[in-house]
């Protein structure tokens, strides 16, 4: 009492003394408040309160941007929350502004190492050991570089004198743990990390490293025990819990294993992700019909869920019945309390007739999907493809733009708009949309191989091959991406190479087919024929059912000049197989190759007979007819061929081909017309009918349409569809246009007469006569040896061309 008493007695003081901190407080400059910010921010990351933390570092930020420290500890905030880009750039801000920020400086060599590039890493080392030579963490991070480095006396040096420093150095415990399992001392890297563990107990980094040591010592049980030391720890996390279930079901112990996963669904009731996750373990331990039970119980217990009914109806289309898939669809369609559950549906019924190719149906879905929500991601995505089907190139390109504003990341839909682009001519959109494809799926091989392909068809396998090289570092066991570098060095003659790779494959999958082709032709491209011979066996030996097997066996004996052993290797399949197409038109191919064209003849025309609905035989006895100059013969093969299989694109193509060549025009354009109906972006189909439109339009009309269909061709890559182009501007006199693109043209088809002709008269139309006068000379020099048939026209624009110089 007698204290109170003396403070309220003292009250004008305590009262001068409150106004006194106030005006000091105010008198508190911008960077002092930013430090106690920072001060504050570090005070929460100890507790790993990250969002308070955070909030406390952008505070000072805000009174002080260029503040080093604030930086740093944003970075540990972006680190907690996975945003490892931003804790990059967040490191980098620090060191910026702070070059000798040493805690920056150490993180960015851990940034350096984990990126793979040790020299930057490494002088990254050598600077943050000259600023802070005994602090535990350089040492630690000197440590780390030095091991990657294969310098282990170094690295063991270095984080032993960490530890001496600091004893719950993680970083120098992981070093030390992973010397001694490089070393294959597993049990030493144990004693190592539980060391660690002493100091720093639950580290998950350190129980990691340590399920590593436990994995080579073959201990199940140490390594469960870890586990379940990382679910106490983090008991809110399903990921350790997960982890769990997966090692126990790797170990056959699939009871445990389910134990652990139903866990995780009793303990999270309302995650559905968890219940469905316990169905796929189901499937995949027991069989379609034990998930299909759970699914159907998860049904009963949860009706309003409708998820579950999503994914029984997707299990009964993988079991092959799409009754009762489509039944539970449209009982969602007709059911659903919410709109969104009853769009899902309808684009999954959609997808399933696309997929069937009954379009009709699909399009009857898709519509009423946008009818209701017109800015439907899937659905626009579905009504593109479909729209790409029919060739109708523009509005596809709209839909899947719409669809990935609302879902830019969207890896599929990024594909499809990079085929929209590439039929339509926008290569550099095309690469883009396919760049953006990869990077979402981060890396993924199968979304690689498809930005390959198009690096191939734009011919630029440089680009292909510097792709395949950043894939296989990332993938180096991943034999899809293997083969497809393999057979671009085979492309390129490469022969040792494609050898290489063809091993690195056959070490991962001693049977893998196509590996055992691309080990034959590439010794068959280092003229070692017994070696070539016998890969091309084993690849048959493995799949004697696959046709190209055969072929490829078959080209191997005769490259080798074993005609005979050719015939008697095919003989003895049709032994076994006296049906066996492939082999009966590879004897007469071998008949006609050894000068036997009566044979060869009755061969083709027996396969004929024997299979009239194969187009095979009508095709190889066409081609025989037309290298003998028979031509009425092969179009009458040709006509009976079209009249058993009247929409094969091939015969169809070639029938084309032999009307243009007979100067039938019109019926050449009446097939090419009906071939654009079903192969609407069919490039040879576009280009050979809007060159003969163009070549006999006598109105504008007629000329617009053969450019709306050749547009395409602006950026292509391909000289004859420049060409084309061009001709066409030219007909509609615009020479300024048609000009570039013949030339193009002509410099890669120097020897073809019609180009040749077609520039002469875009520089005759520009009055540059020289180069007319050039052009329209050689066209008709190369005339002499082609079937060319604008002869006449060429000299008449020759004389013009001279009369018109000489005046």
């Amino acid at each position: 009492m007698i204290e109170r008493i003396a403070q309220f007695k003292s009250g004008p003081a305590l009262i001068f003394a409150s106004l006194l901190m106030l005006v000091l407080a105010a008198c508190d400059s911008p960077e002092e408040k930013a430090k106690s910010h920072y001060e504050s921010g570090m005070a929460f990351v100890e507790k790993e309160n990250f969002i308070k933390a955070g909030i406390e570092f952008r505070n000072a930020l805000q009174l002080k941007e260029n503040y080093a420290d604030a930086w740093y500890g944003l970075a540990l905030v972006e680190e907690s929350e996975g945003n490892l880009r931003l804790y990059a750039g967040d490191i980098l801000k620090a060191i910026e502004l702070d070059p000798k920020h040493v805690k920056a400086q150490s993180r960015y060599g851990k940034i350096m190492l984990l990126s793979g590039r040790l020299e930057d890493a490494l002088k990254t080392s050598d600077l943050v050991m000259e600023l802070d030579p005994n602090s535990a963490d350089s040492l630690a991070l000197k440590a780390a570089v030095l091991f990657r480095l294969d310098d282990k006396p170094g690295a063991v040096a270095a984080a032993t004198a960490a530890l001496k420093i600091d004893p719950s150095n993680i970083d120098a415990v992981t070093v030390l743990a992973a010397e001694r399992l490089d070393a294959k001392e597993p049990a030493g890297a144990v004693t190592i990390i539980d060391e660690g563990l002493l100091h720093r107990p639950g580290s998950t980094p350190l129980q990691i490293v340590k399920m590593r040591a436990l994995t080579a010592l073959d201990d199940d049980e140490g390594i469960i025990s870890v586990f379940q030391e990382l679910i106490a720890e983090n008991p809110e996390s399903k990921e350790y819990r997960q982890g769990l279930s997966s090692f126990l079901e790797s170990k056959n112990r699939f009871a445990e294993a389910e134990t652990v996963l139903r866990g995780i669904a009793t303990d999270n009731p309302e995650d559905i992700d968890a219940k469905l996750d316990v169905v796929k373990f189901i499937r995949t331990t027991k069989d379609d019909s034990a998930a299909v039970a759970e699914l159907e119980g998860l049904i009963a217990e949860y009706p309003e869920v409708f998820r579950y009914r999503f994914a029984l109806a997707e299990l009964w289309a993988r079991m092959g019945d799409e009754d009762k898939s489509q039944a539970i669809l449209q009982s969602i369609i007709d059911n659903a309390k919410v709109a969104e559950d009853a769009l899902i549906a309808r684009n999954r019924v959609a997808r399933t007739y696309l997929t069937k190719g009954d379009l009709a149906q699909a399009r009857i879905l898709v519509d009423e999907v946008l009818a209701t929500d017109a800015q439907n991601a899937q659905a626009l995505v579905m009504r593109a493809a479909m729209q790409i089907d029919e060739g109708n190139i523009e509005d596809a390109i709209s839909n899947l733009r719409s669809s990935l504003k609302q879902n830019p990341d969207t890896v599929n839909t990024s594909i499809l708009l990079a085929k929209a682009h590439e039929i339509n001519g926008a290569f550099e959109l095309a690469e883009d949309r396919l760049a953006a494809a990869y990077r979402y799926s981060k890396q993924a091989p199968e979304v690689g191989l498809a930005y390959v392909q198009f690096f191939l068809r734009q011919s630029a396998p440089e680009r292909a091959e510097d792709l395949l090289q950043k894939m296989i570092a990332r993938n180096p066991r991943n034999t899809d991406v293997l083969k497809a570098m393999a057979q671009l060095q085979l492309r390129k003659q490469n022969w040792g190479a494609a050898e290489e790779l063809a091993d690195r494959i056959k070490e991962i999958d001693a049977t893998d087919v196509i590996g055992l082709q691309i080990s034959g032709a590439a010794a068959a491209g280092l003229q070692k024929a017994d070696d070539s011979e016998q890969e091309f066996e084993k690849a048959y030996e493995s799949t004697p059912d696959s046709g190209q097997t055969m072929l490829s066996l078959v080209q191997s004996y005769l490259r080798n000049g074993k005609v005979d052993k050719a015939e008697s290797f095919l003989n003895s399949v049709l032994e076994r197989s006296e049906d066996n197409y492939l082999a009966k038109m590879l004897l007469a191919q071998i008949a006609l190759g050894k000068g036997e064209r009566e044979k060869a003849e009755t061969e083709f025309l027996d396969l004929i007979k024997n299979d009239p609905d194969r187009p095979e035989g009508y095709m190889m006895l066409t081609r025989y007819y037309l290298a003998s100059n028979q031509q009425n013969e092969a179009q009458d093969v040709l006509t009976a061929g079209l009249a058993a299989l009247p929409d094969n694109f091939t015969m169809n193509l070639t029938q084309a081909g032999l009307f243009e060549a007979n100067g039938e025009a019109d019926n050449a354009i009446a097939i090419y017309e009906k071939l654009l109906v079903t192969r609407p972006n069919s490039e040879i189909v576009v280009n050979n009918l809007a060159s003969l439109i163009a070549e006999g339009a006598e109105d504008e009309e007629s000329l617009r349409r053969a450019y709306a269909l050749a547009k395409r061709f602006r950026n292509t890559k391909v000289p004859f569809f420049k060409d084309t182009l061009g001709w066409i501007h030219y007909r509609l006199g615009e020479y300024e246009m048609a000009t570039p693109l013949i030339k193009e043209a002509a410099e890669a088809l120097p020897n073809m007469a019609i180009v040749r002709y077609h520039l002469g008269l875009a520089h005759k139309a520009e009055n540059n006569f020289n180069e007319a006068e050039k052009e329209l000379e050689a066209a008709l020099k190369l005339a002499e040896q082609q079937n060319f048939s604008q002869v006449e026209e060429a000299k008449l624009a020759l004389e013009e061309v001279r009369a018109a110089k000489a005046n």
